[in-house]
C-alpha cells in the first residue's frame, strides 16, 4: 500500500504537477490565493520525493512565497489542518522557525506531539545557516542538518542524545526549479527529503512508530555518534535555601553583594575579614548605608562565634589572601562548616576538597560552587539558539569598572518600571542576587572549557531565560585587548560569551584614563563584529593611585570638574550619550527603552 506524504513548503510548480498529476494534491488552507510555487524551493523538494515509487500521494501545502518568510501562524494553521482532516504517514518540512517566542514554541510542540501520537512521522530540516530551528529541534521530530563528512545522498551520520538527529550530504544536487529550469543547490532543505524517502522504505516494510524509526536510522547510518550532554542545572538560579549568611572576606565581589543585598533572598548575619584588616571593628553602617544586618560590627574570621544562628557562609575569592598569609582559608571554612553544620556558597571552585565537601553534604548541609571541566563537543555541530527577547550587554574597556554594579542598577530601575527583566550574570555572586543564569567567567573561575564550548554552553543557558521583556548580560574585564604579544591578554572568553548572547545593543564602560583611539577600536569592534549598537558610554568616576603596573591599585574618587572635562571630550569624539556610573542609571534605562 502506497504511503502518503504532506509536504509543507512553497508549493509545487505546475510543470511537475501536470507531469505527475495523480500523485500531487495541492491543498489550500486559506493562506494564499493559489498553491503554485513562486520561488522553486518546494518544487525541488517534491522532485526528490517523487523519485520514491512507494509514495502514493503528496499533499502540497504552500506556507511561504517570494519573501521566503515562514510565519508561525501559517505553520500552525497547516499542521492543525493535517491533524484534524487528514491521515498521512509523513509530514515533511524543509523549513522552520529560528526566532520563536516560548509560548509559540509550546503551541507548536503540542501540535507536533499530537500528530506523532496519531502515528505520523515528522521530518524537518534545520536552518541552512546552522541555527537551531523549530520544529526540527523538537524530540518528536526527526531533525536533519548537513555535514561535509557525508559524501553521498545515500549516506548519513546518526547522532544520539543530540538536538540534531541526522547529518546528511552537503554537496550540490541538480534539481528541478520553477518554470522548468534546473538549479544546483545544497543544504539541509535538500538533504532532508532523502531521509524522508529512507523512512518511507522503513514504513513500507511494516516498521512504524517514532522509536522504531530511530532504531532503523541507527542501523542504516554509516556512523553513530553519541553526545554526552552537559549538566547545566548548576548555572540556573540558586538552589540552596539560604536564610541568614555570614560573608567572608571583604573584597570587591563581597562589597557589591552587600550593596545590593536588598534584592537577595536571604538576610545578612554579618561581615568578616582577615585578621588585621582595616575593616575589623568598624560598624557595617559606616561602610554600607541602609543595610539590614544582625551583627553590627565587622569581625575577624578568628573571632566568629560559630554557634550563632547564621546557616550559611558565603565564601568570596580567597586564593590570593591565602597565598599571601600562608593560611588555607578555604580549608578552614569548610572544616568549620562541617563541625557547626553550616551551608557554604563559594565563589572559588572546591573540586580539590571533594572528600570534605561530601562529608558536609552527607550530614544534610549544602555546598554550592560552580565547576565545569570538559573537552567534549556537542554533536549538534555548533547550532545556536536565536533569541526572540531583546538583549543588552554591559561591557568594558578593562577590569574593575563597576560593570556588575551598573548591570544590577539597570535591572532595578527597569523593574521599577514594571519590566520583567532577565538576568545573565558572569559574577559568582549573581545567583545570590536573583540571576536567572550565573555563568562566572572572571577571576579564578571554576569553568574550564575548550574554546567554542564557552559559546555553546552560554548560548544554551541564555536560551533558558524565557518569558522576559528584556535580558541584561554583564561581561568581565575588557572586551578588546590593548595590544598584541601575549595570549594571556586576549579576551577570548568574553568574545565567546558575547557571540553566545548576541546582544542587540551594548553599554560600553570606560575609564577616565582610556585613550580615544582605544575606545574607538572597541566601538568599531562591537558594532562590526557583533552587529551590536553601542548605545551609550559610561564613565567609571574613579582613578587609580598607581601607574606603570599590572595590578589595579586603589580607587580614588575623581574630581567633578575632571570627570566633566573627560565626558565632554568623549561626547565630542564619538557623538554618543555619555553617563557617569553609579549616578545616572535612570538616563541609561531611558536610552535602552528608546532603542527598543
Amino acid at each position: 500500500m502506497g504511503k502518503i506524504v504532506a509536504l509543507i513548503d512553497s508549493g509545487i510548480d505546475n510543470n511537475i504537477q501536470n507531469n505527475i498529476q495523480a500523485k500531487i494534491k495541492p491543498i489550500s488552507v486559506g493562506i494564499f490565493d493559489n498553491e503554485e510555487d513562486e520561488i522553486g524551493h518546494g518544487t525541488a523538494i517534491a522532485s526528490i520525493l517523487l523519485n520514491k515509487s512507494e509514495i502514493d500521494s503528496i499533499y502540497s501545502f504552500k506556507i511561504f512565497a517570494k519573501d521566503k518568510d515562514t510565519k508561525f501562524e501559517y505553520l500552525c494553521i497547516t499542521l492543525k489542518y493535517i491533524l484534524t482532516n487528514l491521515k498521512v504517514d509523513i509530514i515533511h518540512l524543509s523549513m522552520g522557525l529560528i526566532y520563536i517566542e516560548e509560548k509559540e514554541k509550546l503551541v507548536l510542540k503540542e501540535i507536533c506531539s499530537k500528530l506523532v501520537i496519531q502515528g505520523t512521522i515528522i521530518v524537518a530540516a534545520f536552518d541552512n545557516m546552522g541555527a537551531i530551528s523549530y520544529p526540527a529541534a523538537f524530540e518528536d521530530v526527526i531533525g536533519v542538518y548537513w555535514s561535509k563528512e557525508v559524501l553521498s545522498v545515500r549516506e548519513f551520520i546518526y547522532l544520539e542524545n543530540s538536538i540534531v538527529n541526522v547529518l546528511g550530504y552537503s554537496g550540490l544536487q541538480r534539481l528541478p526549479w520553477k518554470d522548468g529550469i534546473y538549479k544546483n543547490v545544497a543544504g539541509s532543505s535538500f538533504i532532508a527529503p532523502h531521509i524522508t524517502n529512507l523512512i518511507i522504505d522503513f514504513l513500507s516494510k511494516g516498521i512504524s512508530g517514532l522509536e522504531d524509526i530511530h532504531k532503523m536510522l541507527k542501523i542504516s547510518a554509516k556512523e553513530i555518534r553519541t553526545n554526552q550532554k552537559y549538566d547545566l542545572k548548576q548555572f540556573i538560579g540558586l538552589h540552596s535555601n539560604i536564610k541568614k549568611a555570614l560573608l567572608f572576606p571583604i573584597n570587591k565581589e563581597i562589597k557589591t553583594l552587600v550593596e545590593n543585598i536588598d534584592i537577595a533572598s536571604f538576610k545578612l548575619y554579618g561581615l568578616s575579614d582577615i585578621p588585621y584588616s582595616k575593616y575589623i571593628g568598624k560598624k557595617i553602617k559606616d561602610i554600607f548605608l541602609d543595610i539590614d544586618y544582625t551583627n553590627e560590627k565587622i569581625l575577624s574570621i578568628n573571632s566568629i562565634n560559630w554557634n550563632e544562628d547564621f546557616d550559611t557562609v558565603i565564601l568570596g575569592h580567597v586564593k590570593q589572601i591565602s597565598n599571601l598569609l600562608q593560611r588555607n582559608f578555604t580549608l578552614e571554612i569548610l572544616e568549620k562548616c562541617k563541625s557547626y553544620k553550616k551551608n557554604i556558597y563559594s565563589f572559588d571552585e572546591l573540586s580539590h576538597y571533594n572528600e570534605l565537601v561530601q562529608e558536609i553534604i552527607d550530614q544534610g548541609n549544602s555546598v554550592e560552587y560552580i565547576y565545569l571541566k570538559t573537552n567534549r563537543k556537542d554533536n549538534y555541530i555548533g547550532a545556536l539558539y536565536k533569541l526572540p527577547i531583546p538583549v543588552v550587554a554591559v561591557v568594558g574597556t578593562g577590569p574593575k569598572q563597576g560593570k556588575f554594579t551598573l548591570q544590577l542598577s539597570l535591572i532595578k530601575e527597569l523593574r521599577k518600571l514594571k519590566y520583567n527583566v532577565g538576568f545573565f550574570g558572569t559574577e559568582p555572586s549573581s545567583a545570590l542576587l536573583g540571576a536567572d543564569i550565573c555563568f562566572p567567567i572572571g577571576y579564578n573561575s571554576g569553568i574550564h572549557l575548550e574554546d567554542l564550548e564557552y559559546t555553546q554552553i552560554a548560548n544554551k543557558l541564555i536560551a533558558n531565560i524565557k518569558n522576559k521583556d528584556i535580558i541584561l548580560v554583564g561581561l568581565q574585564s575588557q572586551i578588546l585587548q590593548y595590544g598584541f604579544g601575549n595570549l594571556g591578554f586576549y579576551p577570548f572568553i568574553q568574545e565567546r560569551v558575547l557571540i553566545a548572547t548576541e546582544p542587540d545593543c551594548v553599554i560600553l564602560c570606560i575609564n577616565l584614563w582610556d585613550e580615544t583611539d582605544y575606545i574607538n577600536r572597541c566601538i568599531q569592534y562591537l558594532e562590526s563584529y557583533y552587529s551590536s549598537k553601542v548605545l551609550c558610554i559610561v564613565i567609571y568616576p574613579f582613578k587609580k593611585n598607581n601607574e606603570w603596573t599590572l595590578t589595579n591599585g586603589i580607587d580614588i574618587s575623581a574630581k567633578t570638574k575632571e570627570i566633566e572635562v573627560y565626558r565632554k571630550k568623549i561626547i565630542d569624539n564619538f557623538k554618543l550619550p555619555v553617563y557617569i556610573n553609579r549616578l545616572e542609571s535612570k538616563f541609561i534605562v531611558k536610552e535602552i527603552i528608546d532603542f527598543f
